[in-house]
């Protein structure tokens, strides 16, 4: 799923380039040798990738998104996926910070805002 969701995040941020393209790119994913390593032996490093790719995919959609009503959705889905990747493995602990800043700067501190600081203190 890693692969996937990697097209989807390119799909949202290059949206102007050819979907072939796309396609190779996300493919070279599984041309690394972490990637490979990780697929055959167990390792929770590779499900806390995947948790923090579908939370970037959740973030570039938050960021993309037009509709003020569905960024409550998109910031709570990002928040929960960082946080699991970030229980599995501590890397990736400061791209939290800087999605939540991130969110505190395109709301500007409103009640949207006070929800998702409620929801990381008690995820």
């Amino acid at each position: 799923f890693i692969p996937i969701y990697f097209y989807k995040c390119l799909k949202l941020k290059f949206n102007e380039i050819n979907k072939n393209t796309l396609k190779y790119i996300s493919g070279i994913i599984f041309l690394l040798p972490t990637f490979r390593a990780s697929s055959i032996w167990p390792d929770p490093y590779l499900l806390g990738t995947l948790f923090f790719i579908i939370g970037t995919y959740y973030f570039l959609k938050f960021k993309t998104c037009l509709k003020k009503n569905k960024h409550m959705k998109f910031m709570t889905m990002n928040t929960l996926l960082v946080a699991m990747a970030s229980y599995i493995s501590p890397n990736f602990i400061p791209f939290a910070f800087y999605f939540f800043i991130n969110f505190f700067i395109k709301l500007k501190f409103n009640n949207k805002l006070f929800i998702i600081i409620l929801f990381n203190i008690f995820v």
